[in-house]
This record gives C-alpha cells, structure tokens and sequence, in this order.
C-alpha cells in the first residue's frame, strides 16, 4: 500500500485509479500509463508520463506480480 501511494502521489492519479491498475495499461518503454476512458472520472482516456520514480516503482511490483495474472 506505502508503494500504491508513492505512485499515486507521482502520477497525481487516484487512489482507485492506481488500485485497478493492470500491466496492459503500462508502456514501459515508452514510460507511459495509459489509463482507459471507462476508468477515468470524465470517461476520457489519459495518457500519463511516467518519471524514473515511478517506474522504479512498477519494476518493484512487477517481481510481485503473480505470474497468471494482469494485476
């Protein structure tokens, strides 16, 4: 949770926002997160930079994730 909150903090997202995140949604290459219009607040797709804070964040969580899963 203390890692949910830094990357909410980071990316100025909501907290339910951050919490259905899923992989599909990250570029890391691109150090984007595209969050889907159905799961934005005015129904409008977002595309949000992602800064190297962040993403140390999703490679922290990414050795997390359980491997059958998109969350």
């Amino acid at each position: 949770s203390a890692l949910a909150l830094r990357f909410s903090i980071l990316t100025a997202a909501r907290s339910t926002e951050v919490r259905a995140l899923v992989w599909s949604e990250i570029d890391v290459d691109a150090a984007i997160w595209t969050l889907p219009a159905e799961r934005s607040k005015n129904d409008n797709a977002h595309i949000q930079p992602l800064n190297a804070e962040a993403l140390e964040i999703l490679a922290v969580m990414a050795e997390r994730k359980h491997p059958d899963t998109d969350r």
